[in-house]
């Protein structure tokens, strides 16, 4: 019982870091989305965050593709591949191409990270930086 009580309060606060995480990366610019700045933080530091937390993202999906909640870093982590920043973008686009030449990668995320890039090439109407492709 001890044990399941530990596993499942490490889980809540893996999920609540995740999180956090998500939202600090929606302060990175993107092409056709406005960053979402939160009160009384600058541009600068806003960005700051976001690369911070882009490449806690891209290192905890290459480190731990088979944990829990994978799927959803592996489809934020590709939405910041055709960002205009460029160390955000090189984080992700690193990320994925680490992951799809990983041993370790079940064929499962290696199909959905394909299927991510491909809908964000479609988004972007063939339109976006070379790395991603």
């Amino acid at each position: 019982q001890k044990l399941r009580d530990y596993e499942a309060a490490l889980l809540k606060h893996y999920q609540a870091f995740l999180k956090g995480l998500l939202a600090a990366a929606r302060m990175a610019p993107s092409p056709g989305k406005k960053a979402v700045l939160p009160p009384g933080m600058g541009a600068k530091q806003a960005l700051a965050h976001a690369r911070v937390s882009v490449r806690c993202m891209a290192q905890l999906l290459t480190t731990l593709m088979h944990f829990n909640y994978a799927s959803d870093l592996l489809q934020a982590v590709v939405s910041h591949m055709a960002s205009s920043d460029a160390q955000i973008r090189a984080h992700a686009c690193g990320a994925v191409r680490e992951l799809l030449v990983s041993t370790e990668t079940t064929g499962q995320l290696a199909l959905e990270a394909v299927q991510l890039v491909a809908d964000l090439v479609r988004t972007c109407q063939c339109v976006c930086p070379p790395e991603v492709v």
